[in-house]
């Protein structure tokens, strides 16, 4: 590991131990933040004990859904449109001209 990258997992980790202490020492509220160590432990019961099995399935799901939707919708928008005259600028300078309010396309 390079310099910068345990300088990065030191302030991370500082920043953890610093919510833990704040946390057990109830300068923050329990009804506010639970400490992190806490969450951890039952993040790890819930995983293995299934119960949110069920919903980690059907958000990994939807995910996977929404992307390979966006790739073919992108795919076939592009394919359609690509030769259309409105939407054909080559260049970021034509693309501020279209988009330039003041223009009209014709």
């Amino acid at each position: 590991m390079n310099r910068v990258t345990i300088v990065r997992l030191c302030v991370i980790a500082g920043s953890v131990l610093a919510v833990e202490a704040l946390c057990r020492f109830g300068v923050i509220n329990r009804l506010t933040l639970l400490p992190p160590s806490e969450m951890a432990t039952y993040l790890l019961h819930l995983l293995v004990s299934g119960e949110i099995n069920q919903a980690i399935v059907q958000t990994f799901s939807n995910v996977a859904i929404a992307f390979v939707l966006s790739v073919v919708l992108g795919f076939l928008v592009g394919a359609v449109t690509k030769d259309s005259q409105y939407v054909s600028c080559q260049t970021v300078h034509e693309w501020q001209l279209v988009s330039d309010n003041s223009q009209i396309l014709e």
